[in-house]
C-alpha cells in the first residue's frame, strides 16, 4: 500500500492490523485500501463502502464508534513512538464520519495527510530547512484558522453563494496586488525571492477573471463587491513588504499557492457539489492548468527550492514570522465571511478567540518557545496591530501589552509628527511660491 511505504508509523508492518480484523466486516478479506495510489482514490472507496448503517444515528454506530477508539488507543501510542503527527494536530479527523456524515478522508486531506510523503523525504536529503521552518512554525496560525466557521461549514458542503462570491471576489484584488509585487520583485532580482518565482505556473489573477466573469458577469469589474476592511489590510501589507522588504513575499506566495495546490484542491470538489457547478464553471481559480507536472512534483520542487535558498536563521525566523501573519490576514477574510453566511458575529468571534487563548491551544507553546508576540517587532506597519492585539493580546503579561501599545503609539506618534513637518514645509513652499508669483506680476 502506497501509505505504508510514505509514513513511518507503518514501516515495519500496518498498526491497525489487528483493528481491521476485529472490529469490522470490510477489512475481513484483508485491508480493502492496500492497492489505493492516492487519498482520492481512498475518498472513492470510502464513499462507496459506507452504509448509512455506519453514521450517528445507524445501528452500526457503536461498531464504528469502537473502532475508531481502538485506532484512537493505537495512534496514541504511535505518536509517543514517533512523535506528533499533523492530521492529528487539532481534533481526530475520524470525528467527521459520525458527526457530518463525511468521508473521513475529505478531513485527512485538509490537514495535510501528505506530510510523510515523498516531498519530506526529499527534502530531508539536502542541507537546507526552510520548507520544514515553514510548515511547522505555522502550525499554530493554521489552528486558528481551521477554527473559522467558514471553513468548517464548507469542507460539510454548507456553501452560502453570495460568500463564496464575495471571497473569489477579495482573491481577485489579493492576487492582484501579490503577483504585481512578486513581478517587481522579480525585475529587480531580490536574491532570496526571484528563485521562487513562478508566474506561468501559479499566477491566478487570469483563473480569477474568469471566475468573476462567470459568477458577476462580463461587467463584472463595475459590479463585483469592493474590497472588505481584511481585504484592504492584506493588500496595504503585500505593498508595504513590496516597498521594504521583498525577500518576505516567500511567505506570502508559501501561504496562499501551496495551499491552493493542496488543500484547495479539496476545497474545489465541495464547492462543484455543493453549488452545482458544471463543465468547470466557476472553479478556474483551482486550475493550475499551465502546470506541465504534476501538483505533488511541482510541490516537492518548490520545496527543494525554498531549502535550496541562501537565508541564515535570522531571515528563516522573519520569513516564518511573516508567513504566520499571511496566515492571519486570510483568516481575517474568512471571519468576515463568517459573518456574512450568518454563521458567526464579530462580537462571538472575539469572545472564541479569547476563550480558545485561555485554554491554552496557543499560548503555552508560545511561552515555551520563550517568546511573547511575534508581531510584536512588527508593530505599525500595516496589517499587524489588530492581529496582534486580537491573536496574541492574551499571550502578554499587563507590562508586556502595555510596552506593546506603547512602541505601537509611538510610532504612530512620529509618523504624525513627520506628516505635520512634511504639511508645514509644503506650506511655507506654497507661500513662498505665491509671494514670488505676486512679486513678479507686480513689477
Amino acid at each position: 500500500m502506497l501509505m505504508e511505504a510514505q509514513c513511518p508509523a507503518f514501516a515495519s508492518s500496518c498498526p491497525f492490523a489487528a483493528v481491521k480484523a476485529n472490529s469490522c466486516p470490510y477489512f475481513n478479506a484483508g485491508c480493502p485500501f492496500k492497492d489505493a495510489s492516492d487519498m482520492l482514490m481512498i475518498q472513492q472507496q470510502l464513499e462507496e463502502a459506507i452504509p448509512k448503517s455506519h453514521h450517528e444515528q445507524g445501528t452500526a454506530a457503536k461498531e464504528v464508534l469502537d473502532m475508531f477508539k481502538h485506532i484512537h488507543q493505537v495512534s496514541v501510542a504511535k505518536k509517543e513512538e514517533l512523535g506528533a503527527c499533523p492530521v492529528f494536530v487539532t481534533t481526530c479527523p475520524f470525528k467527521t464520519i459520525v458527526k457530518n456524515g463525511r468521508p473521513l478522508v475529505d478531513e485527512l486531506e485538509l490537514r495535510t495527510w501528505g506530510i510523510f510523503d515523498n516531498d519530506d523525504i526529499v527534502s530531508q536529503q539536502i542541507e537546507g530547512h526552510l520548507a520544514k521552518d515553514l510548515k511547522y512554525g505555522t502550525k499554530k496560525s493554521h489552528k486558528e484558522a481551521e477554527n473559522v466557521h467558514f471553513i468548517r461549514e464548507f469542507i460539510k458542503g454548507n456553501i452560502n453563494k453570495d460568500a463564496y462570491m464575495t471571497m473569489v471576489a477579495m482573491f481577485y484584488y489579493i492576487y492582484s496586488e501579490l503577483e504585481q509585487q512578486m513581478r517587481l520583485a522579480f525585475t529587480m532580482k531580490n536574491p532570496v525571492f526571484s528563485p521562487l518565482h513562478f508566474p506561468q505556473e501559479l499566477e491566478r489573477k487570469e483563473a480569477l477573471e474568469a471566475d468573476l466573469a462567470y459568477y458577476f458577469g462580463s461587467e463584472w469589474a463595475t459590479t463585483m463587491p469592493a474590497p472588505t476592511k481584511a481585504t484592504e489590510e492584506y493588500i496595504a501589507r503585500l505593498q508595504h513588504v513590496g516597498a521594504n522588504e521583498p525577500s518576505v513575499l516567500v511567505s506570502h506566495a508559501y501561504t496562499r499557492y501551496l495551499g491552493d495546490l493542496s488543500g484547495g484542491q479539496l476545497l474545489k470538489r465541495i464547492a462543484i457539489k455543493s453549488l452545482g457547478l458544471k463543465d468547470g464553471n466557476g472553479t478556474a481559480f483551482y486550475d493550475f492548468n499551465k502546470m506541465a507536472q504534476s501538483h505533488k512534483q511541482f510541490k516537492n520542487m518548490y520545496r527543494r527550492t525554498l531549502d535550496n535558498l541562501q537565508v541564515d536563521e535570522a531571515m528563516s525566523t522573519r520569513l516564518v514570522d511573516e508567513a504566520n501573519l499571511a496566515f492571519l490576514l486570510n483568516m481575517k477574510i474568512f471571519e468576515e465571511l463568517d459573518v456574512m453566511s450568518g454563521f458567526n458575529t464579530v462580537e462571538n468571534q472575539q469572545i472564541q478567540a479569547e476563550l480558545r487563548r485561555k485554554e491554552g491551544e496557543i499560548s503555552q507553546e508560545v511561552k515555551k518557545q520563550g517568546g511573547v508576540c511575534p508581531f510584536a517587532k512588527m508593530m505599525g506597519q500595516p496589517g499587524v496591530k489588530e492581529l496582534a492585539l486580537k491573536y496574541h493580546g492574551a499571550d502578554l503579561t499587563t507590562e508586556e501589552f502595555d510596552e506593546l501599545k506603547t512602541e505601537y503609539d509611538t510610532v504612530k506618534l512620529n509618523s504624525q509628527k513627520k506628516l505635520l513637518k512634511q504639511f508645514g514645509v509644503s506650506i511655507v513652499i506654497l507661500v513662498a511660491a505665491i509671494s514670488i508669483s505676486i512679486y513678479s506680476n507686480h513689477f
